[in-house]
């Protein structure tokens, strides 16, 4: 795995843990704006930061660059439920 796809699952795994943490009420950006990866967030998802997560996460599962990556997250994430 390059350096480039695990920045990318990290980032995606810290939105999907944040998004857990503070639920639905908030928006896309409400999360990033103290992210980490606020400028990954801000380059690559620009169209969807006034989504709710659960929004953002369904078209990111759909669209075909970012579902494989998702798809890798949705697993780390589901074992650490799965331990907690």
């Amino acid at each position: 795995m390059t350096h480039k796809e695990v920045y990318i699952i990290k980032a995606f795994l810290w939105l999907l843990r944040k998004s857990r943490e503070e639920g639905e009420d908030v928006s896309l950006m409400d999360l990033v704006s103290e992210s980490p990866y606020k400028d990954f967030y801000l380059n690559n998802f620009r169209n969807f930061l006034d989504l709710p997560p659960r929004i953002f996460f369904a078209k990111v599962m759909k669209h075909e660059r970012w579902s494989s990556y998702f798809m890798k997250v949705a697993e780390i994430f589901y074992e650490e439920l799965l331990n907690e």
